[in-house]
């Protein structure tokens, strides 16, 4: 510490590059623990389909018909259990007086539990499955619904005079779980096979029996909906802990009412590749601040060489004090990474934490401490510890191969910055691009209001015009940009008929007006 100016640049860079690499690396690690909890996650896949009509349109499906989940649990020994869900729905409760909308209902058929391993945590499940009214519900929705008092046997109210009986508690899903639910409605499936899907899952006895099990239900599939016009089927077997970051976004596993958490395998390497580029810009300045202050230290070297000192001790002596100064530049990192993670949490909609009882934690703090040690510590080290004792009293010394491995390092670290620098402004730029982009309508003044009863749109939307705010209202399914439905008509060609599929989506006479929608041509439907 004789030059408390060299080691306070030291320890700031070596603090800030620590801090955004423990950052990083603990949403790297939360990326890739998705549905690993579940036991033997590796042998779970989630099925779904798309495929053909016989007139040319392409279709995905969100899973696959009941027909051939039961299908698949009656002739295929690969399968081990299977079970049929759905995508998480909104339904209205009473909770303290108020009513609230609870987004998190799942249908779950009785091999649910036979497949995931989500643990109830009270209850019978024989009285679910036998009870068309009853529910599983997670001990946070408990809480917030029934307060401290015991939930099994209570009603879960959806209006004045129904409700659904809660019958168990099952715990909530972890963050990692790419299906997030609050309450299980049992589901039977009947076996019918239809043109339409729902989430389906199946554990398999090996991984490897998804060579059997896809041509056999692709097979099944074409032969059993061959008379709804299909004429192509291509199954997908995504495991499940691919499911999460690998699935492509287009795949039938993210069509419409799939219900699925996603992210993307680009951002996680994207975000590792920072981290490592971090870390070696912060141990490039140390070893170029480090080398430099080498130079007014070879007569203290010489010295102790010329009294007996090895090279292995000066290494030593210097690695020492690399170590000393990198765990106080990761103390100081883990302090601005705990005061930063709330803002990160925040930009990732996460919760991560630095949790001292996580092993992770200290494999990764010590990891990169032991990285930081030897990269930033050997080159110096190794470089004093070669000088000759006269030549280093005599003041003729340089590091290494001198000023030209410091304009080396100095230019990588640059070069480096700077790329790192233009990636952010690229990706600020893309980004006000999207949130400025034409999406077709007027969407920055649209408020979207759920659950309107039909028979009472009418009124509602007259009471909403009085309004001195409002200046229209109409009625759609989704937005036009997430459109979902479609449906086939015949359309005269020639002499003959065609059959063509369009995407539909029922509204009524004032969607363009409110929407601010363009026609290109013809006239848009009367009231």
């Amino acid at each position: 510490m004789r030059r408390p100016g060299y080691s306070a640049l030291h320890l700031i860079g070596l603090s800030v590059g620590l801090a955004c690499v423990l950052l990083i690396g603990l949403f790297v690690r939360d990326e890739l623990s998705y549905d690993r909890f579940h036991p033997d996650a590796d042998r779970i896949v989630r099925l779904s389909a798309q495929g053909t009509f016989d007139n040319g349109f392409q279709f995905s499906l969100g899973g696959l018909p009941d027909g051939a989940a039961s299908f698949l649990a009656e002739t295929l020994p690969e399968v081990e259990a299977i079970t049929v869900t759905s995508a998480p729905f909104e339904m209205t409760i009473h909770a303290g007086g108020e009513r609230v909308v609870e987004d998190g209902f799942v249908y779950a058929d009785p091999h649910f539990f036979d497949v995931f391993g989500f643990e109830l945590i009270a209850g019978d499940t024989s009285a679910f499955w036998r009870n068309d009214r009853a529910v599983l519900i997670t001990p946070s929705l408990a809480q917030r619904v029934f307060g401290d008092a015991d939930p099994i046997g209570q009603m879960l109210m959806l209006g004045a005079e129904s409700g659904l009986e809660v019958v168990g508690l099952v715990a909530d899903p972890p963050e990692q779980s790419h299906l997030q639910f609050s309450v299980l409605q049992p589901v039977e499936t009947n076996g019918e096979w239809y043109m339409g899907g729902r989430p389906t899952y199946a554990r398999l006895r090996t991984m490897v029996d998804t060579a059997t099990v896809v041509p056999a239900l692709q097979t099944a599939l074409l032969d059993r909906l061959a008379d709804q016009g299909a004429v192509a089927f291509e199954v997908e077997a995504i495991p499940l802990t691919r499911l999460y970051l690998h699935a492509a976004p287009y795949s039938a596993a993210f069509s419409s009412g799939a219900g699925l958490l996603r992210g993307k395998a680009a951002y996680v390497w994207a975000f590792g590749i920072a981290a490592v580029l971090v870390l070696l810009v912060s141990c490039i300045s140390y070893v170029t601040l480090a080398t430099a202050q080498a130079a007014g230290r070879t007569r203290e070297v010489g010295v102790r060489k010329a009294v007996g000192a090895g090279g292995v001790q000066i290494v030593r002596q210097f690695l020492a004090e690399t170590t000393v100064l990198t765990l106080s530049a990761l103390i100081i990192g883990v302090g601005l990474a705990y005061l930063a993670l709330p803002a990160l949490n925040a930009l990732t909609d996460k919760a991560l934490r630095i949790d001292p009882g996580d092993p992770f934690v200290w494999l990764l703090f010590g990891g990169v401490g032991l990285i930081v040690t030897l990269l930033c510590g050997l080159y110096p080290a190794l470089g004093l510890s070669r000088v000759q004792p006269v030549r280093a009293l005599a003041g003729r010394l340089t590091i290494g191969r001198g000023a030209w491995t410091r304009r080396g390092l100095v230019a990588g670290q640059f070069a480096i910055s700077a790329g790192l620098l233009l990636c952010a402004l690229t990706m600020e730029r893309q980004l006000d691009f999207l949130s400025q982009q034409s999406l077709g309508f007027a969407g920055e003044q649209l408020v979207r209001l759920d659950r309107v009863r039909a028979d009472a749109y009418d009124a509602f939307k007259a009471d909403l015009l009085t309004l001195p705010g409002v200046r229209g209202v109409t009625s759609a399914p989704e937005f036009p940009n997430s459109m979902s439905g479609w449906a086939t008509f015949e359309v005269a060609s020639g002499d003959t008929m065609a059959k063509t599929t369009f995407d539909v989506m029922k509204t009524d006479a004032d969607f363009p007006a409110t929407f601010g929608a363009t026609m290109i041509a013809g006239r848009y439907l009367d009231a």
